[in-house]
C-alpha cells in the first residue's frame, strides 16, 4: 500500500509540476530606431515567469529595469515612455501546446506561440514563432526564431516616443521596435 501511495505522489508531483524563469541565464533585447538609420540594443534586466506542466506560460518583465547603458535615458524611458509608476510590468500569457511539454529530453520543437500582450495598459493577442527544447527533465529552453514587431502606436506609446523624440532633439524615432530573448525554466 506504502508503495502505490508512494508512487501516486510521484505521479502528481510529475503531473503538476511548475518550472521557473531564470532571470540570470536568460535574456529579453529590444532594438530602437532613430533618425531613420541608426539601430541600438537595449535590454531589460529584471523579467520572471512561469510553465506549468500544462503548458500554461506567464511572464512578467519589470519596465524599470530597461537597460539601454545610458543612465538618463533609462530614467527617461521609464517616466516618460514606459509611464513605470501606472504601468510597471508588462506581461505575456500563452499556452504551449501539450506535445511541446511531452517532448522527449534533447528534442526541439518549432511553435508559433499564439499569447496575450499587455503593455502600457494594452492588452492584444500576439503571435511569437519560437524554438522550445526540453534540455533534461528539469530544463526547458526558448528563444525566438524570428524578432516579434512590437507597434509602440498599438499599445499607447506613441506619445512617450515623441516626447522622447523631442527631448533628445532626434528627427524621428521608430514605432516598431523588434524583440528578442532567449529564456530558461528550470523545475521549481
Amino acid at each position: 500500500m506504502r508503495l502505490i501511495v508512494a508512487l501516486f505522489l510521484a505521479y502528481s508531483c510529475s503531473v503538476s509540476a511548475t518550472w521557473t524563469l531564470d532571470n540570470a541565464n536568460s535574456s529579453l533585447n529590444f532594438i530602437s530606431t532613430k533618425n531613420n538609420n541608426l539601430s541600438e540594443l537595449h535590454s531589460f534586466d529584471q523579467f520572471s515567469g512561469q510553465m506549468t506542466s500544462s503548458g500554461e506560460l506567464s511572464v512578467s518583465v519589470n519596465l524599470a529595469s530597461v537597460n539601454t547603458l545610458i543612465e538618463i535615458r533609462n530614467s527617461r524611458m521609464q517616466k516618460m515612455l514606459f509611464e513605470v509608476g501606472n504601468y510597471a510590468t508588462a506581461e505575456l500569457s500563452a499556452q504551449l501546446p501539450a506535445s511541446v511539454m511531452a517532448a522527449t529530453v534533447g528534442k526541439q520543437t518549432q511553435i508559433d506561440m499564439q499569447g496575450q500582450l499587455t503593455l502600457h495598459g494594452v492588452s492584444l493577442p500576439i503571435t511569437i514563432q519560437i524554438n522550445v527544447a526540453k534540455l533534461d527533465a528539469d530544463t526547458y529552453s526558448a528563444h525566438t526564431v524570428k524578432p516579434i514587431i512590437i507597434s509602440a502606436d498599438q499599445f499607447g506609446l506613441k506619445d512617450g516616443v515623441e516626447a522622447l523624440r523631442e527631448i533628445a532633439g532626434l528627427n524621428n524615432i521608430s514605432l516598431a521596435v523588434p524583440v528578442t530573448f532567449s529564456v530558461l525554466f528550470t523545475r521549481a
